[in-house]
């Protein structure tokens, strides 16, 4: 699905913006104020994108001899090996620039993905590693979602419920001190709306297979897509203050757009996202996510620069956007050949050695 892909494309670089700003605080002008405010939200497009995908790679697997067994292993091969690696990479980085050993059981959670359950903790070892912590444990839950979710109607009671536990859960955090209150951001209660989302945006999707007359109608899918864009629209412009003190209600409003957005583009893709540039950042979307904030904060003398060489401070952040993605196309050519193309090829070996392995016991 090349739509999907240069979703996964959009929510990478938004991050990368979000944090070209935020880690160093960097200079904005008034009118790239959405930065600040909103590009962090290509997280959440992020789960909203995982939760579509994993549905439409395995539901059809539902019920086959030991697809719950395949299916934690293409999760755990997918994720585990890059990030593994970035945990020594970042206790090694903290130990020569910090001076900071982290100890043992702190990288024994990371290891185990336990450490969003540990509020002050939740953050990972590995800088903006909280959504690894709180997408494993959405992959845990996954399978029984895959099982019983198994029609339009029970995705969106899910989607109300799933809605109605984060917003419960975010009031919580933010009633019981500060130490919850920024737990509750990176908790995963309070994000597993923004998955079933993502399940609710499948169907709608997957409605191309239940009313097959459908899926050649294009009107369809950019009906969903202009709708989306004009929920985000209203999002942005009208205001929001009443939502964001109910427990982050607005971001579960940005969820529904998101999810509308992935079916639109999964039917029918805009040439904005159907295109070579997307779809190679799109497929290298997770070596993007895990590396930009060392090659960020590696660049501090080249934005230095760039501010002290350029007068406005829109086009001196632009060039830091630039340098940072400059720096970042050949990291990520050779982290997707070197480490997550073999980790995926190596969970397919594991599941047709244990099909090879099992067909040998039965004859």
């Amino acid at each position: 699905m090349p739509g999907i892909h240069g979703l996964r494309a959009v929510a990478a670089l938004a991050v990368v913006i979000f944090h070209v700003h935020g880690i160093y605080q960097l200079d904005l002008p008034a009118y790239f104020s959405l930065i600040k405010t909103h590009f962090g939200l290509g997280v959440q497009l992020f789960f909203v994108l995982s939760a579509f995908s994993i549905f439409f790679s395995t539901h059809h697997r539902v019920g086959r001899s030991h697809w719950i067994q395949d299916y934690f292993i293409r999760r755990f091969f997918r994720i585990a090996p890059f990030f593994y690696l970035m945990i020594l990479v970042w206790c090694a980085f903290s130990l020569f620039e910090f001076n900071h050993i982290f100890p043992a059981h702190e990288i024994l959670f990371n290891f185990l993905f336990l450490f969003n359950f540990f509020p002050g903790k939740q953050d990972s070892i590995v800088w903006a590693g909280w959504t690894i912590g709180v997408e494993m444990v959405f992959y845990a839950l996954m399978p029984v979602m895959l099982f019983y979710v198994s029609k339009i109607r029970l995705a969106i009671v899910l989607l109300l419920l799933g809605s109605l536990i984060s917003i419960a859960a975010r009031l919580s955090y933010d009633s019981q001190g500060e130490l919850l209150k920024n737990y509750g951001h990176h908790a995963f209660l309070t994000q597993f709306g923004i998955f079933c989302a993502g399940i609710a945006g499948y169907f709608l999707y997957w409605r191309r297979n239940a009313y097959p007359e459908l899926m050649d109608n294009k009107f369809f899918y950019h009906i969903m897509s202009i709708l989306s864009i004009t929920l985000m629209i209203l999002l942005i412009f009208l205001p929001t203050e009443s939502l964001i003190n109910f427990g982050r209600a607005d971001i579960l409003l940005w969820a529904i757009a998101f999810a509308l957005l992935s079916a639109g583009q999964a039917g029918c893709p805009w040439s904005i996202l159907n295109n070579r540039l997307a779809f190679f950042l799109g497929e290298r979307s997770f070596s993007i996510y895990l590396l930009h904030p060392l090659v960020i904060y590696l660049m501090k003398p080249a934005y230095s620069y760039a501010y002290s060489a350029i007068n406005s401070s829109g086009a001196a952040f632009i060039a830091c956007v630039a340098f940072t993605i400059t720096a970042l196309i050949p990291i990520i050519i050779l982290s997707y050949v070197v480490i997550e193309s073999p980790g995926i090829k190596l969970g397919q070996k594991l599941i047709v050695f244990l099909i090879q392995l099992r067909t040998r016991r039965i004859s």
